[in-house]
């Protein structure tokens, strides 16, 4: 189990279902099992995500300087300098590939950042839109006495039309002579 994988499993977590969270606002280690699919401590999942709870939905990584979730989004030269001194040398093409690798990590753990936010603000979006047309669909008792009364109104006025039809009728057949 990766860091990775629990910073995902509790990235599945919604702040607004209770049942996702402890009365401390700390994430529940039954839940946080399920998704993941294997057992898990909280001590893991406080150094997977330090800080992390209901009211701080936010994985810090200290080591990059933002918050995955946060808005904050740091531009390359903000951790990897490209005017450093470096000889490409045969002797230091390790370093090379390291920071090439180093920075890709970076620009892929904003990417992250910036897709997490998303999501969650798509989510958030969507919960809005099921709430609008869960309330336009609720069904009023009031209005579905209405519906069944103005019903019996069309069927009695339709029963008192062919009352009236087969009475005419039958006083026509009264009149005529064979």
């Amino acid at each position: 189990m990766t860091n990775e994988s629990i910073l995902a499993a509790l990235s599945e977590l919604d702040i607004e279902n209770d049942d996702h969270w402890t009365t401390e606002g700390l994430p529940r280690l039954d839940i946080v099992s399920e998704i993941l699919g294997n057992p898990v401590a909280r001590s893991v999942l406080n150094d997977a995500a330090k800080g992390f709870n209901r009211k701080n939905p936010h994985f810090a990584d200290e080591s990059f300087g933002f918050a995955v979730g946060d808005d904050t989004v740091l531009n390359d030269s903000a951790v990897f300098n490209d005017s450093a001194d470096v000889k490409y040398s045969d002797e230091n093409k390790n370093s090379i590939d390291d920071a090439k690798v180093e920075k890709e990590l970076q620009a892929a753990r904003q990417d992250l950042a910036k897709a997490q936010k998303r999501h969650n603000d798509a989510c958030k979006a969507m919960d809005a839109v099921i709430r609008r047309r869960e309330e336009e669909n609720e069904r009023n008792p009031a209005d579905d006495i209405k519906r069944f009364q103005e019903s019996q109104m069309q069927q009695r006025a339709e029963t008192a039309r062919i009352r009236v039809a087969v009475a005419s009728a039958s006083a026509g057949l009264k009149n005529q002579r064979f």
